[in-house]
C-alpha cells in the first residue's frame, strides 16, 4: 500500500486528510493568520521577528507566503499569535469549544501577576 492510499483512508467526511495538508497549505494558512494580526504595514516583518526572535527576512517570507516556518518556529508563532494558533488548530481539525481562548488565559494570568498572586512570569 502506498503512502497516498493510506493517507486518503484517514479522510473523514469533509475533514482534511494528511494528504491534503501540504507545505503550501501551511504556508498560506500562516501567512493569512499573520496578516490578519499585523496587517500589511512595512514594519510587520520586524514585529513578527521580534515576537519570535527570528530574522526579519524569515518573517517577511512567512508574511508574503514564500516559505512555511519550521516546526520550532511554528510553535513559537502559535505561542505568540492567537490567529496562528487558531489557524493551525483548524488545519488539524481540532475544536477548542471546551477550552478558554489563549487570549483569555493571558488576561487571567496578567491579573494574577498584577494582584500579586503569581510571582513568576
Amino acid at each position: 500500500m502506498s503512502f497516498k492510499k493510506s493517507a486518503e483512508s484517514f479522510s473523514k467526511g469533509g475533514k482534511m486528510s494528511a494528504a491534503s495538508i501540504t507545505n503550501e497549505t501551511i504556508t498560506k494558512a500562516v501567512s493569512s493568520a499573520l496578516r490578519r494580526t499585523v496587517g500589511y504595514m512595512p514594519s510587520a516583518p520586524k514585529i513578527v521577528a521580534g515576537k519570535v526572535q527570528r530574522n526579519p527576512r524569515a518573517a517577511r517570507n512567512w508574511l508574503e507566503g514564500h516559505n512555511a516556518p519550521r516546526a520550532a518556529e511554528l510553535i513559537e508563532l502559535m505561542r505568540e499569535f492567537d490567529e496562528v494558533f487558531e489557524e493551525v488548530m483548524r488545519l488539524a481539525d481540532r475544536k477548542l469549544e471546551n477550552q478558554q481562548p489563549p487570549t483569555l488565559d493571558r488576561i487571567h494570568r496578567a491579573i494574577k501577576i498584577l494582584s500579586g498572586d503569581e510571582n513568576d512570569r
